[in-house]
């Protein structure tokens, strides 16, 4: 738009708009910082005009028409394109219908010359003229009737209300007289305040919702931030514990390293006294000694380092969305499984840990995102503390190629694995062979406490190859 046509009561803040346009506009074109929003835009004029109070004169014999028509005579003779005019109370101090029919006449001349124009009145035909005619816009200034103070906001596309009857009821004009200027007003006059009032009170709701709008967006900004804040120190506190789990697993690894070192250090020192013809039953004391001390040590070790893993690494809720396939983690076992079907209505996962299918409820499982362990299956150590494991416990145990005396150790450690670990069963692979390591195994588990019972494996299981062992 190049027209603005301002309307409103009297002391609503018009004259004040006014003044405010033409003091920016020539601060700014004066080099001037203005006090506005860092995006505000102002145009460039090659002049500012205007026709502001009033200038009535007795010596001059002027009266206010008079006095503002020869104003805007001369403006009307200066100004052109890119030109600013300002015109208070265009049309006022003659006719109300004459002088709102000469101010329509001069508003629509200054738009032909293409100049921008802002002009404040009271005439409702102005208000009618702008909101019908290309190129012109109304606006009004607020102005709070509970207070009778201007509140210093410009509605652009609102025309104003006079408040002429408001304004009069609140500083003690007798109702009566309110009342019965209203019947003189016509019908369309009535019809018309009542749209303005509409339109004024759709204006406020509007307000009220952007105010509310604007004050969820700057709640939902800063909640943003703080969820961001936060997950930044969780991810921070959790790169902290995990390197110190790392360091952890490292000193560990390094006492390991200390205690398995003495302990070949004791066999050594054993079999070379043993050479030399020491008592064989006090050198064999010594190196029991030496192994149980170690033994303590692992399991320290491992009840420690695998807490550490568990706690660390695991992730704190259960899977969504599992699909056949995947691996997960067994919590109860500290062991890992495949899900051979997706979850079932009543919150079970049918899954396979080693040789074992069984139902486990949603809440046991993990969703694994680490790759498996790379296992060596060729190598086997004859040694007891070689098979102990640090972080998990197996489902299955290999001793083919063990002597009895050699499998029992390390039988005994499976056992004591698995009920810290809550295991309540596991395999045995021992090999068909002859039979004798079979026997020897079965001849121990049937003398242990700790086992509830055990049995020959089944078909698919590895037969008469694997011992199934159930604890108590």
């Amino acid at each position: 738009f190049h027209t603005l046509v301002i309307t409103g009561p009297n002391t609503g803040g018009k004259t004040v708009a006014l003044k405010t346009v033409g003091l920016f506009t020539l601060m700014m074109q004066s080099g001037l910082l203005i006090p506005a929003e860092e995006k505000s835009e102002l145009s460039i004029y090659n002049g500012v005009y205007a026709d502001i109070g009033d200038e009535q004169s007795i010596s001059q014999s002027l009266s206010t028409f008079s006095a503002h028509m020869k104003n805007i005579v001369r403006i009307l003779d200066c100004c052109g394109e890119h030109s600013l005019v300002l015109l208070d109370e265009l049309g006022a101090g003659t006719d109300p219908t004459e002088g709102a029919a000469l101010a329509m006449a001069i508003l629509e001349c200054l738009h032909q010359m293409g100049a921008s124009v802002f002009a404040t009145t009271h005439y409702s035909e102005l208000k009618v003229f702008a909101s019908t005619t290309p190129g012109f816009i109304n606006a009004s200034c607020e102005f709070d009737t509970e207070t009778l103070r201007p509140t210093y906001r410009l509605l652009i596309g609102v025309p104003g209300k006079s408040n002429a009857f408001e304004i009069s009821k609140k500083l003690g004009l007798d109702p009566q007289i309110t009342e019965r200027a209203k019947e003189f007003l016509t019908s369309e006059d009535l019809r018309f305040e009542d749209m303005l009032r509409g339109i004024e009170d759709s204006r406020k709701r509007i307000d009220t919702d952007r105010e509310e709008a604007e004050t969820l967006r700057r709640d939902s900004a800063r909640l943003r931030e703080e969820i961001a804040k936060e997950k930044e120190a969780f991810l921070k506190q959790k790169n902290e514990l995990l390197a110190k789990a790392r360091e952890d697993a490292r000193a560990v690894l390094s006492r390991a390293r200390i205690a398995s070192d003495k302990l070949l250090s004791e066999l050594r020192r054993t079999a070379s006294e043993l050479e030399k013809g020491k008592n064989p039953a006090s050198a064999l004391r010594e190196a029991e000694t030496a192994a149980r001390e170690f033994r303590n040590f692992c399991d320290e070790t491992d009840d420690a380092l695998g807490s550490a893993f568990r706690d660390n690494l695991t992730d704190s809720s259960p899977p969504e969305n599992l699909r056949e396939g995947e691996t997960v983690r067994i919590l109860s076992l500290n062991g890992k499984g495949t899900v051979l079907k997706a979850p079932s209505k009543d919150g079970t996962v049918y899954v396979q840990a080693g040789i074992m299918k069984l139902y486990v409820p949603l809440g046991d499982l993990r969703r694994e995102t680490e790759p498996a362990a790379q296992r060596a299956s060729g190598n086997r150590e004859k040694s007891g503390a070689a098979q102990m494991k640090a972080l998990s416990i197996k489902t299955e145990l290999d001793v083919r190629g063990m002597t009895v005396d050699e499998a029992i150790p390390v039988i005994e450690r499976q056992i004591h694995d698995a009920i810290l670990a809550k295991q309540n069963q596991f395999s045995i692979i021992h090999g068909k062979g002859t039979g004798a390591l079979r026997a020897g195994i079965q001849g121990y588990l049937k003398t242990c406490k700790a086992v509830a019972s055990y049995r020959l494996g089944s078909f698919g299981e590895g037969d008469t190859g694997v011992t199934i062992v159930t604890l108590k």
